[in-house]
C-alpha cells in the first residue's frame, strides 16, 4: 500500500482488491483504550449517519498482535482529484456563491 495522506493519529493508505478497485484505507495507531473507543464511535458515526459531506466506511476492522499496539483499519472510496477537504471546500464554494476566500 502507498501512503496518500496523513493526521495526527492516523494515516491514510491507497488499497486495492483483487478486482483492482481503489480504496482509501485509514489506519490509526491506538495507543490506550480510549483511542480504540474512539475509533468504534466514528464508526458508529458512518454507520447511522448520512449526507453528501459524510463518506461511506465500507468497515473497520482491528488487528491486536502480541508485543505490538492495536491498530484500527477502516476502508473507504477512494477521493480522486485532491484531499477531501480541497473538494469540500471547492463544493461549498460553488453552492453558496461565496469566493473561496471568504470560505478560508
Amino acid at each position: 500500500s502507498h501512503k496518500i495522506a496523513e493526521g495526527g493519529f492516523s494515516y491514510i493508505y491507497l488499497a486495492s482488491d483483487k478486482l483492482n478497485r481503489k480504496y482509501a484505507l485509514k489506519r490509526i495507531i491506538c495507543s490506550d483504550e480510549d483511542v480504540v473507543r474512539n475509533c468504534k464511535k466514528e464508526a458508529d458515526v458512518h454507520r447511522s449517519v448520512t449526507g453528501k459531506n459524510l463518506l461511506h466506511m465500507y468497515g473497520i476492522k482491528f488487528v491486536n498482535k502480541p508485543g505490538s499496539q492495536t491498530k484500527c483499519y477502516m476502508l473507504f472510496p477512494l477521493i480522486k482529484g485532491g484531499e477531501l477537504m480541497q473538494l469540500l471546500l471547492l463544493a461549498i464554494h460553488l453552492e453558496s456563491g461565496e469566493s473561496l476566500k471568504e470560505i478560508l
